[in-house]
C-alpha cells in the first residue's frame, strides 16, 4: 500500500497593510485597513476577511489578523497623519 500523500503547509499570503483607525462599539468592532496599492482604505469587522486574512481581534490601537497558524498584528500610529493643529493641541 502506498503512503498517504504528504500535506503541504499553506503559506500565508503576503499582507502589505496599514491600520488607519478602529471603532470599538458595544455591538461591533471594526478596523479601517489600507492595503498597499488599493484606491482607498476599507472598513473590516471582526470575523471578516481581507486579502485572505481574517480579522481576529480589534483592540484599542491595534488589530490581530490570522491566516491558518500565522498571525499578524497591526498597530495604529495616530500621529502619522494627524493635522498639525491637533498635534499641537494634544501636547499641551
Amino acid at each position: 500500500q502506498l503512503p498517504e500523500p504528504v500535506k503541504r503547509a499553506r503559506r500565508a499570503p503576503p499582507l502589505k497593510a496599514t491600520l488607519k483607525g478602529v471603532v470599538l462599539a458595544p455591538q461591533r468592532r471594526t478596523a479601517l485597513i489600507e492595503i498597499e496599492g488599493a484606491n482607498e482604505p476599507r472598513w473590516v469587522a471582526e470575523g471578516q476577511q481581507i486579502e485572505g486574512w481574517t480579522l481576529e481581534a480589534v483592540l484599542a490601537g491595534q488589530i490581530v489578523l490570522r491566516h491558518g497558524d500565522a498571525s499578524r498584528e497591526l498597530v495604529l500610529h495616530p500621529d502619522e497623519e494627524m493635522p498639525e493643529w491637533r498635534r499641537s493641541r494634544r501636547s499641551r
